[in-house]
């Protein structure tokens, strides 16, 4: 690939090859408990339940497990609303649309009042069936075609409508609203928006967490999106989360092998505030001084008299909240 990093579904596949028989889909997590010593149980919304030594809660920025385990964690609006699309780069017609330095690279314009554009080019240097054939033929990626992902963004106030009814759009009318909002910008960037393919058109409203302080270790950790969601302002958000579950992976490894449980997530997890609360930061001060995000409310620091926890275990099974 040249010009942009894979899409989010192929990036996807990559990541759940061979575990396939590990992830099950369609169960809500409702809460969890720690009844009997060194387990946590996770209860489902179809009745269902599962029992490990580790709860990971993976489950997003509405995160169900993030409001059990952290309660006093907030995650606020930032002020932005976000339109993303593609175009489809088929055959050169398609091409010529886009001026070929757009075609290398991530590109932000930013317009009045300091709405924005960002153009980022998804090129395949070969098929991905032929790639997956070649360097790993157990991986089945569904075929993907070239695109150039378009997102506008804007204050939320500078839209004309609630959010309500930015939620009920059809691509169509997102599409056209977009349009309505590029009116006195380059003839080009309007032309590149109106061939989006309206399916792929959806809005989201842009949250951050607000950093919290330590909190106690106990069986039960947070990766991604549930403890440091940030704006897209310098784009490491996945980056950021796969960073959690490599840095998580090596401490769990380090607890099957005799280190305390409880230790091991520990250092995960001081180590895991330093940097993804460091991201959420720089992307606010980021989306703040280049489009207008609301700057970040003060820290939020640790209930009165709670200690952190010092328990171990050895040995490691999970039940993962995703």
């Amino acid at each position: 690939m040249t010009g942009a990093s894979p899409g989010g579904l192929t990036v996807r596949q990559i990541l759940l090859a061979g575990l396939e028989q590990s992830v099950h889909y369609g169960s809500a997590l409702t809460h969890y408990e720690t009844k009997r010593p060194g387990t946590v149980t996770v209860h489902f919304a179809d009745g269902t339940s599962a029992t490990g030594d580790v709860l990971i809660g993976a489950d997003g920025v509405n995160s169900a497990t993030r409001r059990q385990h952290l309660p006093r964690a907030q995650v606020v609006d930032a002020g932005l609303r976000l339109l993303y699309g593609k175009v489809p780069l088929t055959g050169d017609a398609a091409r010529e649309l886009v001026p070929a330095e757009l075609l290398s690279l991530w590109t932000t314009v930013i317009g009045p009042q300091r709405r924005f554009l960002g153009l980022a080019p998804v090129q395949y240097r070969e098929p991905q069936h032929e790639v997956t054939a070649r360097l790993a033929p157990g991986i089945g990626l569904s075929d993907d075609s070239d695109y150039l992902a378009c997102v506008f963004g804007a204050r939320k106030e500078q839209l004309p409508c609630t959010d309500e009814e930015l939620f009920a759009m059809s691509g169509a009318e997102l599409r056209a609203m977009t349009l309505s909002l590029l009116e006195g910008w380059d003839p080009r960037l309007a032309e590149i928006i109106s061939h989006q393919d309206p399916a792929s058109i959806f809005p989201v409203s842009v949250r951050t967490s607000v950093p919290v302080t330590a909190w106690e270790t106990n069986a039960v950790t947070l990766l991604g999106d549930a403890v440091h969601v940030m704006s897209p302002a310098i784009g490491v958000g996945a980056n950021t989360a796969l960073r959690d579950a490599r840095v998580l992976t090596s401490r769990l490894v380090e607890a099957a092998a005799g280190r305390p449980l409880t230790d091991a997530l520990r250092a995960y997890e001081d180590e895991m505030r330093a940097y993804g609360f460091d991201a959420v930061r720089e992307s606010a001060e980021r989306g703040h001084r280049l489009v207008g995000q609301d700057r970040l409310p003060a820290p939020q620091g640790p209930p009165k008299g709670k200690p952190r926890g010092d328990t171990g275990r050895r040995g490691v099974r999970s039940a993962y909240g995703a």
